[in-house]
């Protein structure tokens, strides 16, 4: 019911208790008769009922939905699973052990209509103006050289590197990878070459040894060596380099594979620290949520192909690499939207404060719920208007300090998780064999 309506039902509402009968009441104000007889005797509203059911109460999802407008002010604006995962923890906190649904951060927008959901994606500044229609012309006009255009599709391949942070599962192990590390945790051109040996040779070797093969990858200084060129060119293969900064835009794992084992990875870690009342995690963490989503993707065709054919790459297809979102189209000015056109989010008007009351706040709202349905059930009285509201007031400042506790705890849970990956950890050295190059993942025990 709109406001206007509720301020004609209260005024009707005065009319009656001046001595106006309620059919006449009605008809003067333009409210139905039963709606108002309803609301004379203190029955609950359909509103009323539904928010005594939900799982979080209004004055928690006020506080939530001002934390969210808070973020967006300060350009970080929380996802919709974050979200999820600080509402669930607001929850745990005020004492329901309960799950919230996959569709509550959706049911949540549509009853605070101040806050609305923005696609975005957070891109490094230099990528943002790599992609441009010159740097597409330049790559495929290298892939439409005669040599390059010979090559099956069967022997183009291409090669990146991706990093994933520590977060998730079970020990496993892929017996099918090869594993090395370098004294700074990134790849270095001593790592590449030996990829290039005894990884990608020989397990892309063609049946037909005349055939030539192409490996796209990015102009890293590992690639770029004299002796990792010379290395594919007695192997008969050709190199075509990716320009710098647009991998996200052209390079087929980055747009294929990649992006959804990412994707698949963010979902099962989720679904893994789902419920918990702190964010601490550790390596069975991390290793579990990889193995799902690596068990999900890398043995699927689709996702390869998809990669290829999104970026143009096969079938080559320079008009379709053009329609990438992250292609920086060549604008005039004044085609540009004027920031004024832009809709900044406002602050919502939020309930102010109410007075405090004089006497202790129980430990739990659901415990004074249970109390207020007894003392109902014991005398009528307490279920009028003047008790419910007296009820509401309580209940709403035991939400101020369950929330105000959650977000201490929060801070505490991430103070003390980067204590403890600071302290130093002892690991056992794995002896490698001198006769081989990498350490398989099968040694490590």
């Amino acid at each position: 019911m709109g406001l206007a309506a509720q301020l004609r039902a209260s005024k009707a509402i005065d009319e009656v208790a001046n001595g106006r009968s309620i059919r006449a009441a009605s008809k003067l104000h333009q409210v139905e008769r039963t709606y108002l007889r309803r609301r004379i005797e203190g029955i609950q509203t359909r509103e009323e009922y539904n928010k005594s059911r939900q799982k979080v109460t209004d004055v928690l999802e006020d506080r939530l939905a001002k934390w969210i407008v808070t973020q967006g002010q300060l350009g970080y604006a929380p996802p919709h699973a974050r979200f999820r995962l600080y509402a669930q923890r607001l929850l745990i906190n005020s004492g329901c052990p309960e799950r919230l649904g996959k569709r509550w951060v959706l049911r949540f927008l549509r009853r605070h209509q101040e806050i609305r959901t923005l696609r975005a994606r957070a891109i490094d500044y230099r990528r943002l103006n790599g992609a441009t229609e010159a740097t597409c012309t330049v790559l495929f006009d290298r892939l439409a050289l005669p040599e390059i255009r010979k090559i099956h599709f069967r022997n183009r391949y291409n090669a990146d590197e991706f990093g994933v942070m520590e977060g998730m599962g079970e020990n496993f192990l892929v017996l099918d990878w090869y594993f090395t590390t370098s004294s700074n945790g990134w790849t270095n051109t001593d790592i590449g070459l030996k990829w290039l040996r005894e990884v990608f040779i020989p397990h892309t070797k063609p049946a037909n040894p005349r055939e030539w093969r192409l490996l796209i990858i990015d102009g890293h200084n590992s690639h770029t060596t004299e002796e990792f060129m010379w290395t594919c060119l007695i192997n008969k293969i050709y190199i075509v380099f990716l320009p710098l900064h647009l991998s996200h835009a052209w390079q087929p794992l980055d747009v294929g594979v990649f992006a959804t084992l990412k994707r698949r990875f963010r979902y099962w870690f989720r679904e893994r620290c789902y419920g918990r009342a702190s964010e601490a995690t550790d390596k069975t963490d991390f290793l579990w949520a990889l193995a799902k989503a690596w068990k999900e993707v890398m043995g699927v065709l689709r996702y390869i192909k998809s990669g290829f054919r999104a970026t143009g790459m096969w079938p080559v297809d320079r008009d379709r690499a053009l329609k990438s979102k992250y292609v920086k189209k060549n604008e005039d000015a004044g085609n540009r939207p004027a920031a004024e056109s832009f809709i900044i989010p406002q602050q919502p008007d939020f309930l102010s404060p109410i007075a405090l009351m004089g006497f202790n706040t129980p430990k739990s709202s659901r415990d004074l719920k249970v109390f207020e349905k007894a003392l109902i059930k014991a005398d009528p009285a307490f279920g009028k208007a003047t008790a419910r509201l007296l009820f509401r007031k309580v209940g709403k400042a035991l939400d101020l300090c369950n929330s105000e506790l959650t977000a201490l705890e929060n801070h505490n849970s991430q103070l003390a998780s980067a204590l403890e990956k600071a302290r130093p950890k002892k690991l056992r050295k794995v002896e490698a064999d001198p006769n081989q190059e990498f350490v398989r993942l099968k040694n490590v025990r």
